[in-house]
Protein backbone atom coordinates (compact mmCIF):
# COMPACT_ATOMS: atom_id res chain seq x y z
CA UNK A 1 0.00 0.00 0.00
CA UNK A 2 0.84 3.45 -1.15
CA UNK A 3 1.93 4.69 2.55
CA UNK A 4 1.53 8.53 0.92
CA UNK A 5 -1.88 7.86 0.65
CA UNK A 6 -2.37 6.91 4.61
CA UNK A 7 -2.35 9.79 6.03
CA UNK A 8 -5.09 11.88 3.59
CA UNK A 9 -7.27 8.37 3.76
CA UNK A 10 -6.74 9.02 7.36
CA UNK A 11 -8.51 13.05 7.51
CA UNK A 12 -11.00 11.78 4.90
CA UNK A 13 -12.11 9.26 7.70
CA UNK A 14 -11.74 10.37 10.71
CA UNK A 15 -11.77 13.85 10.17
CA UNK A 16 -8.14 14.45 11.92
CA UNK A 17 -9.91 12.98 14.82
CA UNK A 18 -8.60 9.61 15.27
CA UNK A 19 -10.11 8.03 18.94
CA UNK A 20 -10.29 4.05 18.76
CA UNK A 21 -13.47 2.26 19.94
CA UNK A 22 -13.35 -0.46 22.76
CA UNK A 23 -13.60 -2.97 20.03
CA UNK A 24 -10.44 -2.47 18.18
CA UNK A 25 -8.36 -1.37 21.39
CA UNK A 26 -8.88 -5.26 22.81
CA UNK A 27 -6.95 -5.99 19.99
CA UNK A 28 -9.53 -7.82 17.66
CA UNK A 29 -11.79 -7.48 15.18
CA UNK A 30 -13.67 -10.37 13.62
CA UNK A 31 -13.51 -8.52 10.07
CA UNK A 32 -9.87 -7.61 10.13
CA UNK A 33 -8.86 -11.02 11.34
CA UNK A 34 -10.68 -12.46 8.24
CA UNK A 35 -8.77 -10.14 5.65
CA UNK A 36 -5.75 -10.34 7.48
CA UNK A 37 -5.91 -14.26 7.20
CA UNK A 38 -6.52 -13.85 3.42
CA UNK A 39 -3.58 -11.82 2.96
CA UNK A 40 -1.56 -14.18 5.02
CA UNK A 41 -3.24 -17.91 3.50
CA UNK A 42 -2.19 -16.11 -0.09
CA UNK A 43 0.87 -14.86 0.55
CA UNK A 44 2.65 -18.63 1.42
CA UNK A 45 1.34 -19.45 -2.40
CA UNK A 46 4.33 -19.50 -4.38
CA UNK A 47 2.99 -17.19 -6.81
CA UNK A 48 0.92 -14.61 -4.96
CA UNK A 49 -1.27 -12.05 -6.98
CA UNK A 50 0.18 -8.60 -5.98
CA UNK A 51 -3.15 -6.95 -7.17
CA UNK A 52 -5.34 -9.30 -4.67
CA UNK A 53 -2.78 -8.73 -1.76
CA UNK A 54 -2.98 -4.70 -2.20
CA UNK A 55 -7.03 -4.76 -2.50
CA UNK A 56 -6.70 -6.90 0.81
CA UNK A 57 -4.35 -4.17 2.51
CA UNK A 58 -6.90 -1.69 1.40
CA UNK A 59 -9.40 -3.41 2.78
CA UNK A 60 -7.62 -3.54 6.01
CA UNK A 61 -6.89 -0.17 5.84
CA UNK A 62 -9.94 1.09 5.02
CA UNK A 63 -11.70 -1.03 8.18
CA UNK A 64 -8.67 0.19 10.95
CA UNK A 65 -9.74 3.75 9.90
CA UNK A 66 -13.62 2.83 10.08
CA UNK A 67 -12.85 1.60 13.62
CA UNK A 68 -11.75 5.07 14.32
CA UNK A 69 -15.65 6.32 13.78
CA UNK A 70 -18.00 6.26 16.46
CA UNK A 71 -21.22 4.09 15.54
CA UNK A 72 -23.07 5.98 13.74
CA UNK A 73 -21.55 9.00 13.87
CA UNK A 74 -21.68 11.07 10.35
CA UNK A 75 -19.01 10.93 7.99
CA UNK A 76 -17.34 14.47 8.09
CA UNK A 77 -18.17 17.22 5.64
CA UNK A 78 -16.61 19.89 7.44
CA UNK A 79 -14.83 21.67 4.64
CA UNK A 80 -16.45 20.20 1.80
CA UNK A 81 -19.00 22.69 1.01
CA UNK A 82 -16.75 24.59 -1.39
CA UNK A 83 -15.52 20.96 -2.64
CA UNK A 84 -18.96 19.67 -3.28
CA UNK A 85 -19.66 23.19 -5.02
CA UNK A 86 -16.99 23.23 -7.53
CA UNK A 87 -18.40 19.56 -8.53
CA UNK A 88 -21.97 21.01 -8.96
CA UNK A 89 -20.22 24.07 -11.26
CA UNK A 90 -18.37 21.27 -13.06
CA UNK A 91 -21.35 18.83 -13.23
CA UNK A 92 -23.65 21.71 -14.38
CA UNK A 93 -21.26 22.82 -17.69
CA UNK A 94 -21.14 19.12 -18.39
CA UNK A 95 -24.84 17.88 -18.45
CA UNK A 96 -24.44 16.85 -21.93
CA UNK A 97 -22.25 14.70 -21.31
CA UNK A 98 -21.94 11.01 -19.46
CA UNK A 99 -20.74 11.97 -15.87
CA UNK A 100 -19.39 9.39 -12.78
CA UNK A 101 -19.37 10.17 -9.29
CA UNK A 102 -15.58 9.12 -9.60
CA UNK A 103 -14.57 11.87 -12.31
CA UNK A 104 -17.14 14.31 -9.77
CA UNK A 105 -15.10 13.54 -7.15
CA UNK A 106 -11.46 14.00 -8.63
CA UNK A 107 -13.17 17.69 -9.34
CA UNK A 108 -13.48 18.09 -6.20
CA UNK A 109 -10.51 16.90 -4.78
CA UNK A 110 -11.65 13.80 -2.68
CA UNK A 111 -12.15 10.03 -3.13
CA UNK A 112 -15.20 8.52 -4.79
CA UNK A 113 -16.48 7.67 -1.33
CA UNK A 114 -15.99 10.22 0.65
CA UNK A 115 -17.32 12.38 -2.27
CA UNK A 116 -20.71 10.48 -2.18
CA UNK A 117 -21.13 10.34 1.06
CA UNK A 118 -20.01 14.36 1.86
CA UNK A 119 -22.23 15.20 -1.36
CA UNK A 120 -25.57 13.35 0.34
CA UNK A 121 -24.94 15.05 3.63
CA UNK A 122 -24.52 18.54 2.06
CA UNK A 123 -27.33 18.06 -0.66
CA UNK A 124 -29.52 15.79 0.99
CA UNK A 125 -29.60 13.56 -2.01
CA UNK A 126 -27.48 11.16 -3.88
CA UNK A 127 -25.01 12.50 -6.74
CA UNK A 128 -27.25 10.61 -9.39
CA UNK A 129 -30.56 11.90 -8.45
CA UNK A 130 -29.26 15.53 -8.28
CA UNK A 131 -27.78 15.30 -11.60
CA UNK A 132 -30.72 13.73 -13.10
CA UNK A 133 -32.83 16.29 -11.72
CA UNK A 134 -30.57 19.01 -13.05
CA UNK A 135 -30.68 17.40 -16.46
CA UNK A 136 -34.13 17.39 -16.55
CA UNK A 137 -34.50 21.17 -15.54
CA UNK A 138 -32.58 21.87 -17.86
CA UNK A 139 -34.81 20.23 -20.65
CA UNK A 140 -37.81 21.74 -19.11
CA UNK A 141 -36.04 25.19 -20.15
CA UNK A 142 -34.97 23.91 -23.27
CA UNK A 143 -38.27 22.62 -24.35
CA UNK A 144 -39.52 26.56 -24.95
CA UNK A 145 -36.90 26.16 -27.72
CA UNK A 146 -39.01 24.99 -30.05
CA UNK A 147 -36.16 25.59 -32.79
CA UNK A 148 -34.76 22.27 -31.15
CA UNK A 149 -35.97 18.85 -31.40
CA UNK A 150 -36.84 17.06 -28.24
CA UNK A 151 -34.38 14.29 -29.69
CA UNK A 152 -31.76 17.37 -29.81
CA UNK A 153 -32.55 18.45 -26.22
CA UNK A 154 -32.49 15.00 -25.06
CA UNK A 155 -28.57 14.49 -26.25
CA UNK A 156 -28.29 18.29 -24.94
CA UNK A 157 -29.00 17.09 -21.63
CA UNK A 158 -27.32 13.44 -21.23
CA UNK A 159 -29.79 11.94 -21.85
CA UNK A 160 -29.18 8.53 -24.39
CA UNK A 161 -32.29 9.53 -26.30
CA UNK A 162 -35.71 10.79 -26.81
CA UNK A 163 -37.08 7.65 -25.15
CA UNK A 164 -34.94 7.67 -22.12
CA UNK A 165 -35.80 11.98 -21.57
CA UNK A 166 -39.38 11.06 -22.18
CA UNK A 167 -39.33 8.42 -19.30
CA UNK A 168 -37.66 10.18 -16.82
CA UNK A 169 -39.80 13.59 -17.51
CA UNK A 170 -42.88 11.79 -17.64
CA UNK A 171 -41.81 10.20 -14.18
CA UNK A 172 -40.69 13.39 -12.48
CA UNK A 173 -42.90 15.92 -14.01
CA UNK A 174 -46.20 13.74 -15.01
CA UNK A 175 -46.52 14.72 -18.63
CA UNK A 176 -44.31 14.00 -21.35
CA UNK A 177 -41.84 16.47 -22.95
CA UNK A 178 -43.94 17.22 -25.97
CA UNK A 179 -47.17 17.13 -23.78
CA UNK A 180 -45.12 20.09 -21.77
CA UNK A 181 -44.12 21.79 -24.76
CA UNK A 182 -47.55 21.67 -26.23
CA UNK A 183 -48.35 23.26 -22.45
CA UNK A 184 -46.16 25.57 -22.66
CA UNK A 185 -47.54 27.46 -25.98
Amino acid sequence: MDETKLPLLAHETTDGEACFRELFEDGHDDAMAQLASLAIDHLRRANPDRLYVEGLAIAMTARAFSLTREPGRPVPTRGTDARIARALDYAEAHLDESLSVAQLAAVAGMSPSWFAQSFRAVVGKPVHAQIRERRLERARILLGQRSLSIQQIAHACGFSDQAHLTRAFKARFEVTPAKAREEMA
